[in-house]
């Protein structure tokens, strides 16, 4: 079993659950709310349009 160590922060709560499922290695366009709410343009789920900083402490 692997510990994971980080915390996503966004203001877009779409991206944030995209991210998250990237992170335990999901598809976000393989999950239907996802895909739902980046339709219903609720925020995006298309990482590569974020700013996204990764900080190792």
């Amino acid at each position: 079993m692997a510990i994971l160590k980080s915390l996503i922060i966004s203001a877009d709560i779409v991206a944030a659950d995209a991210a998250a499922a990237k992170l335990f290695g999901s598809d976000p366009a393989n999950i239907d709310y996802i895909t739902y709410a980046d339709k219903m343009n609720v925020g995006t789920m298309d990482l590569s349009k974020l700013k996204i900083n990764r900080i190792i402490l």
